[in-house]
């Protein structure tokens, strides 16, 4: 009976993920959760429940066994890092991983591709930083040759506000007659002095 469970169990698993399966340990009677094995088993599956989506990473392709890494580290890596007398600096780890990953793969082309593009990128990305100063030393020089050809543009200075002329009165203080240098006293013609009507 229990292997019959156990294989029912990964068949869940395996077919519809872990949600089921932790769905039924909630199930399980506290008299059995209390004990030390079975909670270390229970913490374990809950901590790995988004590492056991299995029916998303089947319907994408991807294998679900750990058989395939392990092969492929010992094929891959293994046979090309560690042979006899081999000693690698750890920057140039990455890049032969890379080569002999798309041999393994067989895509060697597109590998190369890619690796051309990705040259041609840092090219001009390098090229790019190095004009950049350039570019603004040369800007800065127009603009110091341009003030020194160009004549200065004179700013007027501000005009000087000119004090104001108080007017004497239009209208004698406290009354409402007009004074003398109301608008309406003053000659309309006026006549030179010396000259007389006759």
């Amino acid at each position: 009976m229990p292997a019959d469970i156990v294989e029912r169990s990964l068949h869940i698993v395996k077919h519809r993920g872990p949600r089921p399966l932790l769905r039924l340990l909630d199930r399980v009677p506290p008299a059995i959760c209390e004990r030390d094995a079975v909670q270390v088993q229970i913490r374990y599956f809950r901590k790995r429940e988004s590492l056991m989506q299995y029916p998303s990473y089947r319907a994408q392709g991807w294998p679900i066994g750990s058989g395939i890494v392990e092969s492929a580290n010992k094929l891959v890596v293994q046979a090309r890092l560690k042979g006899a007398g081999m000693h690698w600096a750890p920057a140039h780890v990455n890049p032969m991983l890379a080569l002999r990953t798309s041999v393994c793969n067989d895509r060697w082309d597109e590998s190369f591709q890619q690796a051309e593009l990705h040259q041609i990128k840092l090219r001009l990305q390098q090229r790019r930083e190095r004009a950049h100063p350039r570019l603004l030393a040369l800007a800065s020089s127009l603009v110091k040759l341009s003030l020194y050809l160009c004549p200065a543009l004179s700013v007027p200075p501000p005009p000087i506000p000119l004090p104001r002329v108080s007017s004497p009165p239009a209208m004698i203080a406290g009354t409402s007659r007009p004074s003398p240098h109301h608008p309406w006293k003053r000659a309309l013609v006026t006549h030179p002095k010396g000259s007389a009507k006759k």
